[in-house]
């Protein structure tokens, strides 16, 4: 079962796909890392909100410990998104390039929404 956890393991490994010369490779991480966005984003904020939400949230361990890793998460999408083979597939043709601008536009979208 995918975790904050788990997904801040596998960013890196769809990050190392997408570093690939082979365009199968870069579209199984991009896709990889877009399926795990979709799946997330909503958690990621709820989580966020708790936090927001919670007068409390100094005194909650419980909800520290799941921001700590929602925050981590985040960042290995911050880190997947500034990732040199990114940056190269959003430069690819085809359907490299309108699967890169995809998940930059939700990753861009998820990273301004948390910032806030």
């Amino acid at each position: 079962m995918l975790s904050f956890e788990n997904v801040a393991k596998l960013l890196p490994h769809a990050q190392q796909l997408v570093n690939s010369k082979y365009e199968t490779h870069i579209l199984a991480g991009l896709n990889s890392t877009l399926n795990i966005l979709c799946k997330f984003e909503r958690q990621i904020m709820d989580t966020k909100h708790r936090k927001l939400s919670d007068p409390d949230y100094r005194n909650n361990r419980e909800l520290q410990e799941q921001m700590r890793k929602c925050q981590a998460c985040v960042e290995k999408f911050r880190d997947f998104v500034n990732s040199k083979g990114f940056k190269k597939a959003l430069l690819r043709d085809g359907e490299v390039n309108s699967t890169s601008r995809k998940l930059e536009a939700q990753i861009e979208s998820l990273l301004s929404d948390f910032d806030r």
